[in-house]
């Protein structure tokens, strides 16, 4: 298997033409100008939910080392925010479906954007498909994204032998046996159990833990107006938002005696 090197370049607002976008209401915990909290490397930070807690993150006075698979033009949008932001990041580009390519990930990070101190394992792929339906490429791709590419960055993350922290992007379907959706399902259990066990074999020098949000964007395709109207299966009978996830890394992130916990963030979905 050949790897590809991630790229990585310095970055200035100049070089991002910054589009209109809507952004979050919730106004993190403010830190102290002086402050360091070091480099947060926050994996599928070119879409989504992980543009959102990459630029949440710089709010909270990180810096980012973005990473992106194909949304180039998402991690340009996203650096664009962190610069705003007053915040350092640059762009590490990784296949994580291709574990060469994960392995070269957190050195890079750590040799560019000393001293890694956070990484957040957000990048994923989804497709919903049943057990019998699924294929083995369809199978190895989920855990070669949702388990291998995060075992390779943790274990790496604590081999730079620092104190630090990781936070695991899971999701509240886990606790259910939703097997329309089964290898991906599968490999975010799969993820749970990593994040159990890494908390007890790193503590104390590395807390790890996990946010298992709910419904909180349209999946891909879904227009917003459908995504607003549809009735929730949640004993809170609402959506959530991206926001309620970024309260979730908030207290994790601001919280030194938490380690190898969940927390679910879908309206009690979980139950």
């Amino acid at each position: 298997m050949t790897s590809s090197a991630p790229n990585a370049g310095n970055l200035r607002s100049q070089d991002f033409v910054v589009q209109d976008q809507p952004r979050t209401k919730f106004i993190p915990r403010k830190v102290d100008d002086n402050s360091v909290r070091g480099t947060a490397l926050v994996t599928g930070a070119g879409r989504r939910l992980g543009l959102a807690i990459a630029v949440h993150l710089a709010r909270l006075g990180f810096d980012i080392a973005i990473h992106y698979n194909e949304s180039a033009d998402g991690a340009a949008q996203c650096a664009g925010d962190v610069v705003g932001e007053g915040r350092k990041c640059q762009l590490f580009q990784a296949d994580l479906s291709k574990s060469a390519q994960a392995e070269t990930l957190v050195e890079s990070v750590a040799g560019a954007m000393p001293p890694l101190t956070l990484i957040v394992n957000s990048a994923s792929v989804w497709k919903p498909v049943s057990f019998v339906e699924s294929s083995t490429a369809e199978l190895l791709e989920n855990l070669s994204v949702h388990l291998v590419a995060p075992y390779l960055l943790i274990r790496d993350f604590a081999r730079l032998g620092q104190r630090g922290q990781v936070i695991n992007i899971l999701d509240s379907a886990i606790s259910s046996n939703r097997t329309q959706f089964f290898p991906y399902l599968l490999s975010k259990r799969a993820l749970a159990e990593l994040t159990t066990m890494s908390a007890a074999e790193l503590a104390p020098g590395i807390r790890v833990n996990a946010v298992a949000p709910g419904t909180v964007l349209p999946t891909v395709g879904e227009a917003a107006a459908v995504f607003t109207v549809t009735p929730q299966c949640n004993p809170l009978k609402h959506h959530g938002s991206p926001e309620d996830v970024l309260k979730a890394i908030d207290f994790l992130v601001n919280s030194p005696h938490v380690t190898g916990q969940c927390l679910f963030v879908g309206g009690g979905d979980h139950l």
